[in-house]
Order: C-alpha cells, then sequence, then structure tokens
C-alpha cells in the first residue's frame, strides 16, 4: 500500500512541477504598439467617439473589446461610445449617424490591416484619432496584437486595455487608476549612493 501511495505521491508532483514549468514558459495575449502624436495636440480627451474594426474577421470577440473599452474609458472620466464595421458592410452612412448623434469632436478608427498565421498569430491595426469631422489626425498608431497563449488571458481585453495605455502614455488621457498596468515590471530599486574618500 505504501509503495502504491508513494508512486501516486510522485505522479502527482511531476504533474505539478510539469503544469508550473508550462505557466512560466506561456505568455498570454500581448500587444506591440507604436504611436505618433501631433506636438501642438495638447488636449486630453474627454469624449470619445470610436469606429472599429476589431473582430471583422473572427480575430477577437468584438463585443468584448468593445466592453472592455468602453467600461476602462468610462472609469477614467471619458465620454464614449463606438460602433463596429463587419467585414461584409453594406452601409457605411449608419455608422457616420450613430457619429453625429453622439456628437463628439474626436474620432478614434481601428481598421484591420492584415496579420501572420502559421506558428504565431498576430492582428494588425491602423489606429487613427481625428481631431473633427472631418478633421485633421492628431495620432496614429501601428497596432500589432499577438493572440497566442489565450489560456492566460483574453486577446480583446488586452488589446482595449493597451490601446488606453497608449493613448495616455501619449498624454491623450489623463492617468487613471483602471489603466495600471498588472504585468508591467515594477520599479528598479534606486541605487545606494557613493561617497569618495577624502
Amino acid at each position: 500500500m505504501r509503495g502504491k501511495r508513494s508512486g501516486a505521491a510522485r505522479i502527482v508532483v511531476v504533474i505539478g512541477l510539469a503544469l508550473a514549468v508550462l505557466a512560466v514558459g506561456c505568455v498570454g495575449p500581448y500587444t506591440h504598439i507604436a504611436s505618433v502624436r501631433a506636438t501642438a495636440n495638447t488636449e486630453k480627451l474627454t469624449e470619445l467617439f470610436v469606429i472599429s474594426q476589431v473582430g471583422s474577421k473572427g480575430e477577437v470577440s468584438p463585443a468584448g473589446f468593445e466592453k472592455t473599452f468602453l467600461q476602462a474609458g468610462t472609469a477614467c472620466g471619458i465620454r464614449l461610445a463606438m460602433t463596429h464595421v463587419s467585414r461584409l458592410e453594406l452601409d457605411s452612412h449608419v455608422h457616420v449617424e450613430r457619429m453625429e448623434r453622439f456628437g463628439s469632436r474626436y474620432v478614434l478608427t481601428l481598421a484591420e490591416a492584415g496579420g501572420i498565421t502559421g506558428a504565431s498569430h498576430w492582428t494588425y491595426y491602423d489606429a487613427k484619432l481625428f481631431d473633427g469631422t472631418p478633421g485633421k489626425l492628431v495620432w496614429r498608431a501601428d497596432v500589432r496584437l499577438s493572440r497566442d497563449g489565450t489560456l492566460f488571458g483574453d486577446p480583446a481585453e488586452r488589446l482595449a486595455m493597451d490601446l488606453l495605455r497608449r493613448l495616455r502614455d501619449d498624454r491623450l488621457i489623463a492617468p487613471c487608476a483602471k489603466l495600471v498596468d498588472p504585468y508591467a515590471a515594477p520599479p528598479a530599486p534606486q541605487g545606494r549612493e557613493t561617497y569618495r574618500r577624502r
């Protein structure tokens, strides 16, 4: 009996260690975002209308992206609305009508711009922020979403939060507790000051 118990215990330990190694080695969905902001634009966003193609090819959940983006943005004091442009859109005027009814000065467009499939899965988006309709382009971003590692997170949620964090980092959104990144590395400890002997 003891041999059977110790054998079963060893199997449990081995499986536990294997799962721990797997968890450490795997990374959840993440983004690479390169952006540029017009230097003349120093105003913080208080309202924003979003025209989104995120999820138009089934790469992520459009509803999940919209829910996360609207909830987080609203929690940061931004009046928000979003419309989703499907892959087989027949009438784009409906989105223009929604935008006009909402009445935001700033409009963010998120256009699907290709990607990579195979060993890894990437989706690219072209993000543009306009001031006025039609208006001038005040911010643009090349957004690349890795959709791998879905066991460790939802790519739609990660994309929504990272887009808002980039707008914050580019000083278009005021700092907000909702946008603190739980995956960000803690700040490095300050080094000790050294003194020279005289």
